[in-house]
């Protein structure tokens, strides 16, 4: 999955033992700040970056801001490095 909404993220259903907890910080983090978060292996930083590999979690920008809001910042961003991935 390279790329997801907090709630698509939420409806894979990752174990709690697992990457359950990972996923939701991530998309805590995309909702409380509307910045992204990126989810993946650290050694796969500079690919999850360019969106080849990891998980990048983005706002749901139709479904989360009104249409007169301002867009969210990109300034804030997460990573969640995992063991192998997401």
């Amino acid at each position: 999955m390279l790329d997801a909404t907090p709630a698509e993220l939420r409806r894979k259903g990752f174990p709690e033992g697992s990457m359950g907890p990972k996923a939701e910080a991530a998309a805590r983090f995309v909702e409380r700040t509307g910045g992204l978060a990126a989810v993946g292996a650290l050694d796969a930083a500079y690919e999850i970056v360019h969106g080849r590999s990891g998980t990048l979690v983005r706002p749901d920008l139709a479904a989360d801001w009104p249409a007169d809001a301002a867009t969210p910042s990109t300034s804030s961003t997460a990573c969640i490095t995992t063991p192998n991935g997401l």
